[in-house]
């Protein structure tokens, strides 16, 4: 049985992806389109993203 605090396999897998693409897209790497569609998320979604990491970055 799992504890509470640590993560399925699979869950922790789609995590590392997600953030893995999200550092590619702000490293220019890929476009932020790009980033959107392999992630399986709407354009809108993605900027919204986007520019919640760029206010959190700006805090510090």
């Amino acid at each position: 049985m799992q504890g509470m605090d640590t993560y399925p396999g699979a869950a922790m897998e789609r995590t590392m992806k997600v953030q893995e693409v999200i550092l590619r897209a702000m490293a220019k790497k890929i476009t932020w389109r790009l980033a959107a569609e392999i992630l399986g998320i709407s354009g809108r979604s993605m900027r919204r993203q986007r520019n919640r990491r760029r206010t959190l970055l700006r805090r510090i």
